[in-house]
């Protein structure tokens, strides 16, 4: 049970959005929800090495990441325009 609590914490940190806002932004483009964009990606196009894992933590991480892409929103649209 300690297991699935851990795992399901895990699930919630919404990495998609953190990552591609602070660790790895895009080059080109904006930053305003780009990982809840990032997890659509990964459900509509996979990696094809990886179709299962990726399409799972898509679905999984699509809300966290809305939320915290909202949360972020203040400080990407600051970093865009300043």
């Amino acid at each position: 049970m300690k297991y699935v609590l851990i795992a399901m914490m895990m699930l919630l940190v919404s990495c998609s959005s953190i990552n591609k806002t602070f660790v790895n932004p895009p080059k080109k483009g904006d930053k305003v929800y780009v990982g809840t964009g990032n997890n659509i990606d990964w459900v509509s196009a996979p990696p094809k090495s990886e179709i299962y894992p990726y399409t799972i933590m898509g679905i999984l991480d699509f809300i966290p990441s809305a939320v915290v892409d909202t949360i972020l929103l203040p400080y990407t649209l600051y970093d865009k325009y300043y």
